[in-house]
């Protein structure tokens, strides 16, 4: 268990050639509270092994600089001794792409290199929850809240036809909390406004990062209503791209009578599902399902952003 009072420990795992990035690194998190360490911390005369492995037991989570040049052999056995211990990993990404295959036992979330500075939120809502968790292990899926009242809520504010986009924002919020996940509400992201940040364990292990959430309530026709999702989609794809969120969700509602599939402009970053289908999704525990089975239709079908690389 974490000690909620004390000083956070970061192990920072790097190659010799990434100097800079890691003293960029170690001004981020002392900025957000933590002592970082790493293999330059060592003094002469100490056995390196042993002073590792010392540092990789005692560090609250590890922070892996992962180069387009690969991986040194000490950077994998950090890499695997860390995960052997369910340490929680910042898997920071200067030039590869992400190898898939981690644990879902093991919570993470990833960022560019370039993103240090501009990921603060997203790194801030990671170390609260390494400090609020009992273990090492995030929780295996999510609680499944009380989507009837979610339902009732949804109509009244339905049949009330005001205040639609501050409505959904509270029904979502509210399923996302008692899911036991956290929510941050307008969380600022390279000068752009969010409207909801979320991270969950069960999503973080699918995923790989918190979710950036956008609500938006349509009118006009089905056209209109297909070419504002698709903008919105593709300015939820630049915020994820340029973040360490994992995945944007545009939750969308409207005032046509059928209805309406907003899935032109999805794609690996970012997907769109209607507010209706979420609260079905919670109610049925099959959130992290759909979301990637609207993944995988957004690549099957060939969008120009489908890559998330």
């Amino acid at each position: 268990m974490v000690d909620q009072s004390a000083t956070l420990r970061c192990f920072i795992s790097h190659s010799v050639e990434d100097s800079t990035l890691v003293r960029e690194l170690k001004s981020t998190l002392k900025d957000l509270g933590v002592d970082a360490f790493d293999a330059r911390d060592i003094t002469p005369g100490q056995e390196i092994g042993s002073v590792t492995t010392s540092a990789l037991r005692a560090s609250d989570f590890v922070a892996v600089i992962m180069s387009g040049i690969g991986q040194r052999d000490n950077q994998l056995f950090e890499l695997g001794f860390a995960a052997g211990l369910g340490k929680p990993l910042v898997l920071i990404l200067n030039g590869d792409r992400l190898t898939e295959g981690f644990s879902s036992d093991i919570r993470y979330i990833t960022m560019r290199s370039a993103q240090l500075k501009s990921s603060k939120s997203e790194l801030k809502m990671f170390l609260k929850n390494i400090r609020k968790s009992s273990t090492s292990s995030p929780r295996s899926s999510l609680a499944r809240p009380d989507v009837d009242h979610a339902k009732f809520l949804l109509n009244i504010q339905r049949n009330e036809k005001q205040h639609r986009e501050a409505g959904m924002e509270k029904i979502l919020a509210d399923l996302f909390r008692q899911s036991n996940a956290d929510v941050s509400i307008e969380e600022m992201l390279d000068e752009q406004r969010l409207d909801m940040l979320v991270w969950s364990d069960p999503l973080v292990s699918e995923f790989g990062g918190p979710l950036i959430i956008e609500l938006k309530y349509y009118g006009g026709s089905s056209g209109s209503v297909i070419m504002n999702a698709r903008h919105t989609l593709e300015k939820l794809n630049n915020y994820v791209e340029n973040s360490s969120a994992a995945l944007g969700v545009l939750v969308y509602d409207h005032d046509r009578p059928s209805n309406i599939q907003v899935g032109p402009g999805e794609s690996a970053r970012a997907i769109a599902i209607s507010i209706d289908d979420m609260i079905d999704a919670f109610g049925e525990g099959k959130l992290a399902d759909e979301f990637w089975r609207r993944r995988a239709h957004a690549a099957s079908s060939g969008d120009v952003n489908a890559d998330a690389g």
